[in-house]
């Protein structure tokens, strides 16, 4: 019989690292950027992780928590998009209470903490990429803001978040509803 879900308090993620915040529903990630190195390394962890034993794994997974990726700010869209709270492993419990996840995440050159705000950054990167691409992919990403750094990286890097993604890293599936607007989409609401 398998332990019952434990689900944490809002997860909030920066790269300087994770703080439970029951209160906060935003994280500033302006500094977390995706680059090759740090794909590389999520991928070397999820490939071990993956190759657990399930009573591992199984022990990792029950620990959930709420993760609020901070609102984007995205090129041609007026206001910042608020990505729907997410329910994702919560590396950090798992890592301190189960022994071989840690070592994992060591072996491939991450803390728990580094990793949930990488996740964030891959997440909110692949979600303003695909309002981009939904919206106008002939207009140019915008890469002065984070989250147009991250989108902009995440296209010329396709490969790697496939390789990534075969690797056991799941990422959220992004449903935009096209607008009758030319060139619009319709964004999905937070959940509340």
């Amino acid at each position: 019989m398998s332990a019952p879900n434990v689900v944490a308090p809002v997860t909030v993620c920066t790269p300087q690292g994770v703080v439970a915040d029951t209160t906060s529903k935003t994280a500033d990630t302006t500094q977390a950027l995706l680059t090759p190195e740090i794909l590389t390394k999520l991928q070397h962890f999820m490939e071990r992780f993956h190759k657990e034993p399930p009573a591992v794994f199984d022990a990792a997974v029950q620990y959930r928590a709420e993760v609020v990726v901070p609102p984007l700010k995205i090129a041609h869209v007026p206001k910042p998009v608020q990505v729907p709270s997410l329910s994702l492993l919560d590396i950090v419990t798992a890592a301190a209470k189960t022994p071989p996840v840690e070592a994992d995440l060591k072996e491939a050159g991450l803390t728990a903490q580094q990793y949930a705000a990488w996740r964030v950054a891959l997440i909110a990167g692949n979600y303003a990429y695909e309002i981009h691409r939904a919206m106008n992919p002939s207009l140019a990403i915008d890469t002065s803001m984070t989250s147009g750094k991250n989108a902009a990286f995440i296209r010329d890097h396709q490969a790697a978040v496939d390789a990534l993604k075969a690797a056991g890293m799941a990422l959220p599936d992004i449903e935009l509803t096209p607008s009758a607007t030319p060139g619009a989409v319709t964004l999905p609401q937070p959940v509340r």
